[in-house]
């Protein structure tokens, strides 16, 4: 484990503004950080839609070089 030192100033700095973090998380309702979730077919879906054409790889590529 590492140590760092900090002077007593700098720590209640620290201190403060974790403890005002803490109260803003608190307040902040959990559907505001919903997480989605999907199914393997829905997953496969997007993934057959990240793709681009021959075509305009060649384009970027050419761009790129």
């Amino acid at each position: 484990m590492n140590t760092i030192t900090l002077s007593k100033a700098k720590y209640e700095n620290l201190e403060k503004k974790a403890t005002l973090y803490d109260r803003l998380f608190r307040r902040i309702s959990k559907s505001f950080f919903e997480t989605e979730e999907y199914s393997s077919s829905r997953i496969k879906e997007f993934l057959s839609q990240d793709k681009i054409s021959i075509k305009s790889r060649k384009k970027i590529m050419k761009l790129l070089k």
